[in-house]
């Protein structure tokens, strides 16, 4: 306990040194704010005392610039006049506070000012102490006078100090803190050492030496001296011992000692005695609810805890509103008004723990007085930066109070729209971080909130969803408005938007699913309704975020769609289950939505290329469902789908577009034909697998044969319409690629036929070895090798006249591989003589064509006859 005592005077003769810092600080700021007209004639007074004018002006600027809004402890120490004025002359201006660093700061703090009478002060009371303890062992006085010397002994030094008041560096302030821990220490040792006084008759005389000290605090404007009063006050019933008497009178002197700093808030505008008056309570009361609280006692405690709670509430306010009426800018006081609740608002939920309700009605009673003071302060010049932070202390209760009383659906949406809110707010007017930050936590908080709860919602949960949703459209509306602030988060509008997007999604699933609507295609479903409600939300407010998330329907549309199918394991049936009702609403709307917006996305030419391959894609799927149905064939499947293949692919490069989508005309033929060529051409080669037992069994006429031959015309059809658009070294290729594909075709052809018409099994193996089938292979090969010789020469085309002869050879070369170990038949004979025959006609009929030097060399003779028939002309006119 000693010790204790000794280390609380030891802060107390700290402390006492800022008293004459703190009233310099106050005449400084009066001569600035009300004397201003008086300051040329204050220097010119202040000349005639200085050598050298040049040091007068030094210290006028030094003066000038002291900044307004600094607190009492912020000056360095006040010294007289006259001293800095010499010291001015001599001295450069001292650093900023900005540069002093926390070495510095703390230096100053220590070793600042008058340091002799603070090293006297203090090896005086430690005199003193030593003094009473070595009285009380050794002599032969009374304990009476012992005490009574001591107590004479602190008021001799708190008189002198008095007298030596108006001296420098505080001197006599120190001196009275000596005086007046000299009377603690009497009245403490008379009842610890001596039992002269009993615990209440010291608790009133230290009540008495704390009233005299806050009195003598009080006459002389000093803050220092008030704190050294309010700590020895607080620590009364600790030194007396009376801590574990009667509850009521153990809080109700402190209730008292609280209601006194409160009226020294209405004189005097002392924010650290507010702030130390703050600290001892919570720490006294928290030390005392640890070691005695019981829950019978709440009746007594609850009271004496909301009142101090109300008081310190309301001394941040009393004190700026007495800094106002004194013209003095005081720092806002930050440590009491967010320590507050922050220290005691878990001593009050841990008092009301067993009440029903009672940290939901602590934190909604705490919110609202917090909103109504901010509004209150909010209309007072001395009130707006309490105003705000009692503002955002408010909401901050109101939403502590939320999960408090709702489910996770609720909280989340609640909070989702207070975060939404306070992003507008951060948004308008000057930037305000701390509104920003808070939005963003709460929005962040909800969704983490919304996925513990689960990724899916019961039906009655809807509203809930809907509301984030709308929480986070709204976030993503005010980070993106033009004249919104920039936000600290880049990107964070688009990071809202795809939220309500998924959480769109995610929200009407289970609903969708309950009521039984497309219960197969939730997905694409929800995407549609939320395309309508977005094209709605654009019509309103001219968002261009909401054009641009248009552009991304068609692909999150047809994502859905597809991800269902096979989900579902439907691929081969997508419109099953009213499945061509939603993808024509799909399409309707997508292609309504290129309408209106494809001259603004640069995506346009994509999308449309996008719906048109998916549409034809879903078309041939589902007819290859309904031609395995239909058709009684194993090949009925892969007939009807290369059908719907062919059909779509014939309307991208023959049919017209609408005269709203003719600029993507050559995309349609182009782009939007290739993809479907290469399918065509890949089942049109399927269907040579197989014989075709559905249909009459005509060579040439039947559906297998006619599909195949249809599909080669087609992409022939294609491949020259679109030969003009395409670039010298691509044409070629393209029409190699064709014949490459066409190449097996009249054998698949011929196959066929003669399966049917000699009775050949329908079988790799048995065809190869029926020399029919062989004999006719090469015959049909050298037909067209023939053909292509022929239109080389029409055309003078060598290129072509090579692939002719080249197939030529290789039906040679089968001849002799292949048709020669068919000995003895007829087929044999027909195949030599018959490609003999071809070969000599082409030799005889179609030579090699000449190159296009040899044809420039045969037409160069031409030239001078041609000149000399125009010369006799002329001649003979």
């Amino acid at each position: 306990m000693e010790f204790t005592l000794l280390l609380l005077i030891l802060l107390a003769l700290w402390i006492l040194t800022l008293q004459s810092r703190v009233k310099r600080l106050e005449e400084k700021m009066k001569e600035l704010s009300y004397e201003e007209p008086q300051d040329e004639s204050c220097t010119r007074t202040a000349e005639p005392a200085v050598a050298a004018p040049v040091a007068v002006r030094d210290v006028t600027i030094e003066t000038s610039h002291l900044p307004p809004d600094t607190s009492d402890t912020d000056f360095r120490s006040l010294e007289a006049p006259a001293e800095r004025i010499e010291k001015a002359a001599g001295e450069r201006p001292a650093a900023s506070p900005q540069a002093s660093g926390l070495f510095h700061e703390i230096s100053r703090r220590l070793f600042g000012g008058n340091i002799l009478v603070r090293l006297g002060g203090v090896v005086l009371f430690f005199g003193l102490a030593f003094l009473a303890k070595y009285a009380a062992a050794h002599t032969h006085l009374s304990p009476e006078m012992k005490v009574a010397g001591l107590i004479a002994v602190g008021l001799g030094i708190g008189a002198l100090g008095w007298r030596l008041r108006r001296r420098p560096g505080a001197y006599g302030m120190i001196l009275q803190g000596v005086g007046a821990a000299t009377v603690y220490l009497s009245l403490f040792a008379a009842q610890k050492f001596y039992g002269i006084l009993t615990p209440a008759e010291t608790f009133a005389a230290m009540l008495i030496a704390v009233a005299a000290t806050v009195w003598l605090a009080l006459r002389q404007d000093a803050q220092p001296l008030a704190l050294f009063a309010e700590a020895g006050g607080f620590l009364v019933p600790i030194l007396t011992d009376t801590r574990h008497g009667d509850v009521t009178l153990f809080f109700g002197y402190y209730a008292l000692l609280d209601l006194g700093i409160g009226l020294l808030a209405l004189r005097r505008a002392w924010p650290l005695l507010n702030l130390a008056g703050f600290l001892f309570t919570y720490l006294i009361a928290t030390l005392w609810g640890v070691l005695n609280y019981r829950p019978e006692s709440f009746a007594v405690i609850e009271p004496f805890w909301i009142y101090f709670y109300l008081l310190y509430l309301a001394l941040p306010i009393l004190e700026a509103r007495t800094g106002h009426r004194l013209h003095r800018r005081l720092p806002f006081n930050a440590a009491v008004v967010f320590g507050l609740p922050l220290l005691a608002l878990p001593q009050q939920l841990r008092l009301v723990q067993n009440i029903e309700h009672g940290d939901l009605a602590t934190s909604v009673i705490l919110g609202i007085l917090y909103l109504l003071l901010a509004l209150w302060l909010h209309r007072r010049a001395y009130g707006r930066k309490l105003s705000r932070a009692y503002g955002a202390l408010g909401l901050i209760f109101l939403t502590l109070a939320v999960p408090l009383y709702f489910g996770e659906e609720s909280t989340a949406a609640i909070w989702a729209l207070e975060g939404a809110v306070l992003l507008y707010r951060a948004g308008t007017k000057t930037p305000l971080r701390l509104w920003e930050f808070a939005g963003h936590a709460l929005l962040l908080a909800a969704l983490v909130l919304l996925c513990l709860h689960g990724c899916t919602s019961p039906t009655h949960a809807l509203a809930g969803r809907l509301a984030i949703v709308a929480s986070y459209l709204a976030a993503a509306w005010a980070l993106d408005r033009p004249a919104a602030v920039v936000s600290f988060f880049r990107g964070s509008a688009a990071f809202y938007f795809a939220l309500a997007v998924l959480v769109w999604i995610l929200s009407l699933y289970t609903p969708l699913r309950d009521l039984g609507v497309l219960p197969r295609h939730i997905l694409p479903l929800s995407l549609l309704l939320g395309s309508l409600v977005l094209e709605l939300l654009h019509f309103r407010l001219r968002w261009p975020r909401l054009l641009r998330a248009q552009a991304l329907y068609g692909p999150l549309a047809l994502l859905g769609f597809f991800w269902d199918l096979i989900e579902g394991q439907r691929l081969f049936h997508p419109f099953a289950q009213y499945g061509w009702l939603l993808y024509l609403a799909l399409l309707a709307w997508g292609y309504r939505l290129l309408w209106r917006y494809q001259d603004h996305w640069e995506s346009a030419r994509w999308l449309h290329l996008l719906w048109f391959e998916s549409t034809l894609g879903l078309v041939t799927l589902e007819a290859g469902y309904w031609g395995e149905r239909l058709i009684p064939a194993p090949e009925g499947k892969w007939l009807a789908m290369t059908l719907a293949l062919m059909a779509g692919f014939a309307a991208a490069f023959l049919v017209p577009l609408p005269r709203r989508f003719a600029p993507f005309q050559t995309d349609y033929r182009l782009e939007g034909a290739a993809i479907p060529a290469l399918f065509v051409a890949e089942l049109m080669l399927y269907l040579g697998m197989f014989r075709g037992f559905w249909g009459p069994q005509i060579p040439l006429l039947n559906p297998l044969d006619l599909t195949q031959l249809a599909a080669a015309l087609l992409l022939g059809l294609w491949i020259r319409r679109i030969s003009p658009q395409l670039s010298p070294r691509t044409q070629p290729a393209l029409q190699t690629l064709y014949g490459l594909v066409l190449l097996p075709l009249p054998a698949m052809l011929w196959s066929r036929a003669a399966s049917r018409l000699f009775d050949i099994p329908w079988t790799l193996f048995d065809l190869g070895l029926s020399p029919i089938f062989q004999s006719g292979v090469s015959l049909i090969y050298t037909l067209i090798a023939f053909a292509l010789v022929l239109a080389a020469k029409k055309r003078h085309n060598r290129l072509l006249w090579f692939v002719g002869f080249g197939l030529l050879v290789a039906v040679v070369l089968k001849l002799f591989l292949i048709d020669l170990s068919s000995t003895g038949t007829l087929a044999r004979i027909v195949s030599f003589i018959g490609v003999g025959t071809v070969l000599l006609l082409l030799g005889y009929r179609v030579p090699l064509p000449p190159s296009h030097s040899d044809d420039e060399q045969i037409r160069e003779p031409e030239a001078p006859d041609s000149l000399h028939s125009e010369e006799e002309r002329g001649g003979r006119k």
